[in-house]
């Protein structure tokens, strides 16, 4: 880590700098993986709908190894880095899970959405993570109650904590909880 550059938002200079002039950086970076977990992955979430059969026989199965590999991945570079605890990515798992059982504190946006979020897990029914993606014992786990995780949570506050720069944002709903993060 080059401390002397200082934080990566002082080198950015509006109308010269280009995205390609920051690299991503080990110590300042965090995989974001959200919303994949048991209850968006099986078709009777969805009800059985036929119009969802492409997404779980074939877009989701390739997805999950995809984002398989960029954890997998993250963690061996965690693991390289083991003796420097600041020089290490960051990995967060966030999750949808009502923090109330009747899901009060749920986005309008939810509940609105009809039956496939009227039920998501609850503090009764936690949020269960699929084999080989769920977090670790030192990796971060987020739940939230809204399509934007940075809506709904406390990551922002995290991740600066934790200093944080740039982020490598995966799921398996890109179209909307990824999209709006």
């Amino acid at each position: 880590m080059n401390i002397n550059q200082g934080p990566l938002s002082r080198r950015i200079r509006g109308g010269i700098s280009k995205r390609d002039d920051f690299p991503l950086e080990v110590e300042r970076s965090a995989l974001v993986i959200i919303d994949v977990q048991e209850y968006l992955s099986t078709p009777n979430s969805y009800g059985n709908d036929p119009k969802y059969e492409h997404f779980f026989q074939v877009s989701l199965p390739r997805a999950l190894r995809n984002i398989d590999l960029l954890v997998k991945q993250c963690r061996s570079i965690r693991e390289e880095y083991s003796w420097q605890s600041w020089s290490k990515p960051e990995i967060a798992f966030v999750y949808l899970e009502a923090l109330a059982l009747d899901g009060r504190d749920l986005s309008l946006d939810y509940k609105l959405s009809g039956p496939l979020l009227a039920n998501l897990p609850n503090p009764r029914n936690p949020a269960v993570f699929l084999p080989n993606l769920w977090p670790l014992e030192n990796e971060l786990a987020i739940r939230k109650t809204s399509c934007s995780v940075f809506k709904s949570t406390n990551i922002d506050y995290v991740l600066r904590n934790c200093h944080v720069e740039q982020l490598v944002l995966c799921g398996q709903i890109t179209n909307q909880c990824v999209e709006s993060a």
